[in-house]
């Protein structure tokens, strides 16, 4: 008899092991296939600048489609870093660790960022092949095999607003970011991508042309503000 309760025992216990052995697996599965999505997949981004303002100000927080790096004209895009830093074996496994176990949330390499070196959002106003130009702020557009020239708005189906604000007459054209370029062909892989609020934002009028590659992936959704929700 007490072998059969021996065995009994022992017989509930390995099932015992064999289940929580199941339950962790399987919550460590979804983990890990929940952090690939979120790494690779899709990015949740917060904009730390008023670069993307009136229509995504400071603060705002946005859903990014990692698979959709082709954009249309007038698209909201994730770019990555304009600068490339070589880190040290240390750092990218310490990046890679809290990244994981924090969905992507915290990057320590990244907590320090400087301008240049951390992801940027900009809108997608020049396609391979347009030819682009700006005076007073506004930029004007003329597609590749196109006669005539459109402003941007003219080109696109979505909808968005720019913050070209009137500057005063005193105004010295040649500080901060310039209101005036002329005309610039875009190559077959380069794209001309702006900040919405034209008057202070570093875009393609201080690096010139983006490459395809440069670009990590395309606005999906806004849920913050709750005010501004929307998708792109």
């Amino acid at each position: 008899m007490n072998k059969e309760l021996l065995a009994l025992s022992y017989s509930m216990k390995k099932r015992f092991q064999r289940k929580v052995v199941f339950f962790v697996v399987y919550f460590l599965s979804i983990f890990v296939v929940l952090n690939l999505i979120i790494n690779f997949v899709f990015y949740s981004y917060k904009t730390k600048s008023y670069s993307m303002s009136p229509d995504i100000p400071a603060g705002s927080c946005i859903i990014f489609n990692g698979l959709d790096k082709n954009p249309s004209r007038g698209d909201v895009v994730l770019m990555n870093e304009r600068t490339k830093e070589s880190k040290g074996m240390g750092v990218k496994v310490l990046d890679l660790l809290i990244s994981f176990f924090t969905f992507g949330q915290v990057t320590p390499s990244k907590l320090l960022g400087e301008m240049g070196k951390e992801e940027l959002i900009r809108r997608v106003v020049g396609l391979p092949g347009d030819e682009v130009s700006m005076i007073d702020y506004k930029l004007y557009i003329k597609p590749k095999g196109e006669k005539h020239v459109f402003s941007e708005f003219e080109l696109t189906s979505k909808t968005y607003n720019v913050d070209v604000r009137p500057y005063p007459a005193v105004w010295d054209m040649e500080v901060g970011v310039s209101g005036y370029f002329d005309p610039i062909i875009l190559g077959d892989d380069e794209y001309f991508v702006l900040g919405d609020n034209r008057i202070s934002c570093v875009d393609s009028r201080i690096w010139g042309p983006v490459k395809k590659s440069e670009i990590k992936a395309s606005a999906l959704f806004q849920f913050y503000p709750l005010d501004k929700i929307k998708a792109f």
